[in-house]
């Protein structure tokens, strides 16, 4: 074992790969010892949080393997280039998942009387969709969750799995753009 391992220390990323695809699994365990440490910085800096990037790093090893095992690695690059390409797609979906909500007509009817920094009266609806429609997704998220669902921007900020400054940041700022919006459309109500 130690000899094996001893020879495998000295090849190339395409060298291994060749012997993955051969059923050599000690080869995939020197690509993961090779990679995990920059794989993890990577999906970390992406994600900002370890236990997320953790997660994301172990079922990227996973599909990369079953990847090699099926042979649908082709050496157009860089191992690590493909190795990341992966990481990052999963990263982007494991995002989205967290990032989806549906807009309904009660957010909007809530929205409309809420939060009474943005009115000075009743707004309409369909003028207040059009200013929340605006902002950006993690906005209208911590929108959401504040306002609607009553939580705590600290709350917020940890079910986002986002620092406390930020949501607050984002909160604000949602709220200002929701004003100016609606400061610059006031003759519509």
């Amino acid at each position: 074992m130690k000899k094996i391992l001893k020879t495998l220390l000295g090849q190339s990323d395409a060298e291994l790969v060749t012997l993955v695809q051969n059923g050599n699994r000690q080869a995939f365990d020197k690509l993961t010892n090779r990679w995990s440490k920059k794989l993890f910085a990577n999906l970390f800096f992406l994600l900002h949080s370890k236990e997320q990037a953790e997660d994301i790093m172990q079922d990227t090893w996973l599909f990369a393997y079953e990847l090699l095992r099926q042979q649908h690695y082709r050496e157009q690059g860089t191992f690590a280039g493909w190795l990341f390409k992966i990481a990052h797609n999963l990263a982007r979906k494991h995002r989205e998942k967290r990032s989806h909500f549906v807009l309904d007509e009660n957010i909007l009817n809530k929205l409309a009387t809420l939060p009474a920094s943005l009115r000075q009266r009743r707004i309409p609806v369909s003028l207040l969709k059009k200013a929340f429609c605006a902002l950006s997704t993690r906005m209208k998220q911590v929108v959401k969750l504040h306002v609607f669902q009553k939580l705590t921007l600290n709350e917020t900020a940890q079910k986002l799995d986002l620092p406390l400054g930020t949501v607050a940041g984002y909160y604000k700022e949602a709220i200002a753009r929701m004003r100016t919006y609606l400061l610059a459309h006031r003759g519509s109500y």
